[in-house]
């Protein structure tokens, strides 16, 4: 004699992506909002190179970069630069 199948008696979830959102976890981030903060701290008031601080804090220089022009215009001040 054989065991009976199993049931699966819930219904299956919806076919798509999950994201987890914190806090300090923006939907779809791959960094945190801690360690993008930290980056522009480094960068701006030390006034050490992107490429340091990317070492030093062990990401890629694209991640401290790209950081750098979303803060930076978000804030406005990225605007003085080009106009």
């Amino acid at each position: 004699m054989g065991q009976a199948p199993l049931v699966l008696r819930a219904a299956p979830p919806p076919p798509g992506t999950f994201s987890d959102v914190t806090h300090q976890v923006p939907a779809y981030a791959r960094s945190t909002a801690r360690l993008c903060q930290a980056l522009v701290a480094a960068v701006v008031g030390s006034g050490r190179a992107a490429s340091e601080v990317a070492r030093a804090h062990r990401v890629s220089w694209w991640l401290v970069q790209t950081t750098l022009i979303v803060i930076l215009t978000c804030r406005g001040i990225l605007q003085y630069f080009f106009s």
